[in-house]
């Protein structure tokens, strides 16, 4: 009994003298005390982004945006190939040494609303396009732009791409493409997770996050034929799908390694349970139900029940299972089928992804982006991080064993908040940074 107590007495300090010792030592947040507003930056940023591109292409406003980024970008026309690929748009810069890395940079226009103004103060700019996305297609041509008064020697391909939140099939139809051609990437970068404040659980400092992989979703019609209890039926199913709790929380590899990256900069009690997420699951999850940040997604699939709508032959619900790192769609489908028989329901399954691969944070890439975020953002931890937002996924894993999601545009906390209502505005110093950090990347690869 003696020897037990004292394992557990030492099992104890060890965690707690880890928890002490593995902490980020110092407080890191971000400033621009030291940046100037580039007016030219600002001007031909929002000339971009005062052009007004819907959802669906329209050959005046493309026109219109074509021809304002010939006139904003002319190295980048004269000295790169251009290709069309349905809506996407692919820049080639290509060296002679074949041995030489092939980075790719993806950005893309989403949908506008024409009837939205964009305007400009002393210190931002405001209106649809400055959060999603147009000011980061600047701040990527614009580095390119400046790296081409030089010699680059890596090869480089950009490209626009016009999915939005109504359609992802654009990203879909480039990589059939590289694929059809055997084009494999050292780096592909895409815009996605970005710099967030500390205002969760204590955080301390600003994090980069990194987006190393992405989490998957189902889609499922769940309906009722029409009789007398149909629509009871159908009411109670999702009604206990709710209530049960039926997806539990766990914590696999991957979720694990960013509970730890975030718990570094937590005071000591959270650092405790975060750090160990193992053995503290149940404390995470009650704390992560209320978690700003969304990491709560990570360790439990997430269920979206829409509105019971009725056709002629059905009452029906379309439910999206925002997955877990550890959930498939094969578990998901499988573990509801027992509710679907108690309830005499039929069902559809309407879209299906696993989660994407997650990207190794010792591959070359990762490492590369890390640093030029430290040398960019001086004064924020990189944090590797996955991404919960399925709108996010776009299939580059199929063409590159490192796919990075980052945007160096940052957005304070209340900007971001603000963008997700349909406030959007940007910060005119944010956009030195981004462009700095663009070509710091494409230096890493020269060298």
């Amino acid at each position: 009994m003696e020897i037990v107590i004292l394992i557990i007495t030492l099992f104890v300090l060890i965690i707690i003298v880890k928890t002490l010792l593995i902490r980020n030592k110092e407080v890191r947040t971000l400033n621009f005390d030291n940046e100037t507003i580039n007016k030219q930056y600002a001007q031909e940023a929002f000339d971009l982004i005062k052009i007004k591109t819907p959802s669906e292409e329209d050959s005046v406003t493309y026109h219109e945006f074509r021809e304002k980024m010939k006139e904003l970008f002319p190295l980048v026309h004269q000295k790169l190939k251009r290709k069309k690929l349905g809506s996407n748009v692919i820049f080639t810069y290509e060296v002679n040494e074949a041995f030489r890395p092939h980075i790719l940079i993806v950005s893309h226009i989403d949908t506008f609303n024409v009837n939205d103004e964009v305007y400009m103060t002393d210190k931002e700019i405001r209106g649809e396009g400055s959060f999603d996305s147009k000011a980061l297609v600047y701040a990527v041509f614009q580095a390119m732009e400046e790296k081409l008064n030089e010699e680059i020697n890596v090869n480089i391909m950009l490209i626009i791409t016009t999915d939005d939140k109504a359609s992802r099939t654009g990203s879909e139809q480039l990589v059939n493409y590289f694929t059809r051609r055997g084009l494999f990437f050292n780096l592909v970068l895409e815009d996605g997770a970005g710099i967030i404040d500390p205002y969760a659980f204590d955080l301390k400092s600003n994090h980069a996050l990194i987006g190393v992989g992405v989490t998957g979703e189902v889609i499922v019609r769940y309906q009722a034929k029409k009789r007398h209890v149909a629509l009871h039926n159908l009411e109670n199913f999702i009604e206990e799908i709710k209530e049960e709790d039926i997806f539990k929380a766990k914590i696999d590899r991957n979720s694990a390694k960013v509970l730890k990256a975030f718990s570094k900069d937590m005071n000591f009690k959270n650092r405790l349970l975060f750090g160990n997420p193992n053995l503290f699951s149940f404390f995470i999850k009650r704390k992560l139900n209320k978690h700003k940040i969304e990491i709560g997604k990570l360790i439990k699939t997430q269920v979206d029940f829409s509105k019971i709508k009725e056709d002629d032959e059905y009452y029906y619900s379309d439910c999206t299972f925002g997955l877990a790192t550890h959930d498939t769609p094969a578990e998901i489908i499988r573990t509801i089928a027992p509710y679907v028989q108690k309830y005499e329901l039929t069902y559809e399954v309407s879209k299906i992804a696993d989660s994407s691969k997650v990207t190794s944070e010792k591959s070359e890439g990762y490492k590369k982006v890390e640093d030029v975020i430290d040398k960019t953002f001086s004064d924020v931890y990189v944090t590797p991080y996955i991404i919960t937002k399925f709108s996010e996924r776009r299939y580059f894993t199929r063409v590159s064993d490192c796919v990075i999601r980052f945007s160096p545009l940052y957005y304070d906390h209340e900007k971001l908040t603000n963008a997700l209502e349909g406030n959007e505005s940007l910060s005119k110093l944010s956009l030195n940074k981004a462009i700095r950090f663009y070509k710091k990347l494409i230096e890493s690869y020269e060298e």
